[in-house]
């Protein structure tokens, strides 16, 4: 049966394929093409420099490579790319979704791995599939090959290259910001919930990943473009960017963790009153206190020495 639908798949797959070939062949011959101004064949050219007469030699091609039957003899070929890319593609969804349902439903670690493997190779090959003629035509080659033909093309298509990457590189920023706040829940969950001290200590690692991938992830790009690469690259790094962005960063983590100390502080003077005055309860809480405390000075301290020894342009503009 297996082999039946193979060959089946085959033959119509090229019986597709010859009547694409022989519809796009009998269109291109009843295309006249209009021959441009000022443009000769090489059997004109040779006509004209030798008066009148030309030798035989034989069949050549007359027409250059922009006009209509170029695009008529290479359709096919373009045909099928598409037809393998969509075949491919369905492959690959098919291999994701019986991946992501045996990852789910197995309860052995090696099986979960191995489907962890398959799913990574399913999500990546259907990413290059999905890319690759995008990647082709839009930024190494050009629609016609013409990436490279003069100054303003490789400008042109320099500038569609950096569109596409924003566009990709925004959706990996989406696609990890999203996935550092489900590992912050879902870890968070497990600190209210969890009693063991492994479960825990492992917790608040993920925690701790997540949070500084996060950061990681909202200051990239803002470094980058904002202060490494301005202009699209076409300027110096400024140094007034450089400093707004300390004091940016500077400002937001003394706020997170004065905020963080004030509920910290809250935290232990319920625990201090509630402990009903057991000694190790009141050691515990008096650490807390005394963390809590320190975190306050060291973020004032920060705030108080960014905004002391950095000094910002007036001029700056106040969105990087």
């Amino acid at each position: 049966m297996k082999n039946f639908l193979k060959k089946f798949a085959v033959a119509i797959l090229l019986i597709n394929l010859g009547l694409t070939i022989q519809m796009s062949i009998a269109s291109a011959q009843e295309t006249t093409p209009t021959k441009p101004e000022g443009v000769f064949t090489p059997s004109e050219y040779v006509e004209m420099v030798q008066g009148g007469s030309k030798p035989d030699f034989g069949n050549h091609p007359d027409s250059n490579d922009i006009l209509p039957g170029v695009g008529q003899a290479t359709s096919p070929v373009y045909f099928a790319l598409d037809m393998f890319r969509y075949f491919t593609s369905g492959i690959a969804f098919i291999m994701i979704i019986i991946s992501a349902i045996k990852l789910v439903s197995t309860e052995s670690d090696e099986t979960a791995k191995e489907q962890k493997q398959h799913l990574t190779i399913g999500i990546v090959g259907l990413l290059v599939i999905q890319l690759a003629d995008i990647v082709v035509k839009k930024m190494v080659f050009g629609e016609q090959g013409d990436a490279f033909e003069d100054v303003a093309s490789a400008q042109f298509y320099g500038d569609e290259s950096t569109q596409i990457l924003r566009i990709m590189i925004g959706i990996l920023h989406f696609m990890l910001g999203a996935l550092a706040v489900l590992v912050i829940v879902v870890r968070g969950t497990t600190l209210i919930f969890q009693t063991e001290e492994e479960a825990l200590t492992k917790a608040k690692e993920h925690i701790l990943y997540a949070a500084g991938g996060l950061a990681v992830v909202g200051l990239s790009e803002v470094i980058v473009r904002g202060f490494i690469f301005p202009e699209k690259g076409s300027a110096l790094p400024d140094i007034q960017v450089g400093r707004a962005i300390i004091v940016a960063v500077t400002n937001y983590l003394s706020s997170f963790v004065a905020i963080s100390a004030f509920v910290v502080l809250l935290y232990a003077g319920y625990k201090y009153v509630v402990s009903g005055g057991n000694e190790e309860v009141n050691e515990s809480t008096k650490k807390i206190f005394l963390g809590a405390i320190i975190a306050l000075i060291l973020a004032l301290g920060a705030f108080a020495a960014v905004h002391t020894f950095v000094t910002l342009d007036e001029t700056l503009p106040t969105r990087l």
